[in-house]
């Protein structure tokens, strides 16, 4: 399985929408925001257009699609 496979799968098992991807910065500006997200900066982000906001690391999208399929 490859990711746009593992996307595919994601988006008709959740039946949403496909937003693209989300990097998260190295320095945002924002200081409560840069302390949020210390632990994931630099990391890419999936993300779905689900309520609330569905965002999966890039490292656990073919594990998860493989859990739904």
């Amino acid at each position: 399985m490859n990711k746009t496979q593992a996307l595919s799968i994601l988006s008709n098992h959740y039946n949403a929408e496909y937003l693209g991807t989300y990097v998260v910065p190295a320095c945002s500006g924002n200081l409560i925001e840069d302390i949020m997200n210390e632990d994931c900066i630099g990391e890419t982000f999936h993300q779905w257009n689900t309520t609330p906001k569905m965002m999966v690391n890039d490292n656990q999208v073919i594990a998860l699609a493989k859990h739904y399929a």
